[in-house]
Parts: structure tokens; C-alpha cells; sequence
């Protein structure tokens, strides 16, 4: 377990000290790579998917449009409501960013070959399987109160 959690640990390491590289912060890249995917059409929905306040979401969306990374428009009559676009600098900073995600995944399995690699995945999917189970056992016993066992 202990490997798993410093392989976690020195991964997200590079790709954030490489994302660093871009100029722009962690958090603020998070954001634009999650705007690219169209999932999402409030900063509610960001709050939530991000498990941050609705006044981080806002001084992040701030500081990507001071960047020059989105613009925001008013949507309709409620000016509360903003549509985003990714402009092109922050298509560019995503692009760029799919070229770090790719030369540090590329370097991560050096030496790995194919089958190596699908027996990883398919063991890194078993453990996560059997945690997902221990947490809705868990879940289930805590929702019965005191008397399960």
C-alpha cells in the first residue's frame, strides 16, 4: 500500500511541477481541463464536482479570465448564470497539457511492456473494486445505526 501511495504521490508531483511550467496554477489547469470535457453549465456544478465554495469556483473562473484562458458571457436575463468559452490561449494551455499528460504517462511505464501494463491495470482495477465494496459495507453498517455487526 505504501508503494501505491508514493507512485500517487511522485506522479502527481511531475505533472503538477510540468503544469507549473505552463504559467499556470494547479488548481486554476484542474478547472480548464474539466471546462474542456462540456460537463459542466454552473459554477455550482464545478463547486460541487471540485468539493470547493462557490467563492473559490469564482476566483478561479476570475483568474483564468484575467489570463486570458476563457471568457465569460451573461446567459439570457439572469446575469448570475455565465457561459464559458476556452479562448484560444486556453486551448493552447490544454494542448500542451495533453503533451505533459502523454510524455509523463510514455516515461511512467518505461521498460513495462504490454502485457505488463495490463496486468497492472487489471490489478489496480481489482484493488479498487474490492475498496469500493469494503466502503459500501462499510456505508451500510454505519446506516444502520449502533446494532450492526
Amino acid at each position: 500500500v505504501k508503494e501505491i501511495m508514493r507512485v500517487n504521490r511522485l506522479h502527481r508531483a511531475l505533472i503538477e511541477s510540468r503544469v507549473r511550467e505552463l504559467s499556470i496554477h494547479p488548481s486554476q489547469h484542474r478547472m480548464l481541463m474539466y471546462l474542456t470535457q462540456g460537463k459542466c453549465t454552473s459554477q455550482k456544478q464545478l463547486a460541487e464536482h471540485f468539493g470547493i465554495s462557490a467563492a473559490a469556483v469564482t476566483g478561479t473562473l476570475k483568474k483564468l479570465e484575467a489570463d486570458g484562458y476563457i471568457r465569460r458571457h451573461e446567459f439570457g436575463e439572469d446575469n448570475r448564470i455565465n457561459e464559458i468559452e476556452i479562448t484560444d490561449a486556453g486551448r493552447l494551455i490544454v494542448e500542451r497539457s495533453r503533451v505533459v499528460f502523454s510524455e509523463v504517462e510514455h516515461g511512467m511505464f518505461a521498460g513495462l511492456d504490454e502485457s505488463e501494463i495490463e496486468k497492472l491495470i487489471l490489478t489496480l482495477e481489482r484493488v479498487k473494486s474490492n475498496l469500493n465494496d469494503l466502503s459500501d459495507s462499510y456505508n451500510t453498517k454505519s446506516e444502520k445505526g449502533c446494532d450492526a455487526t
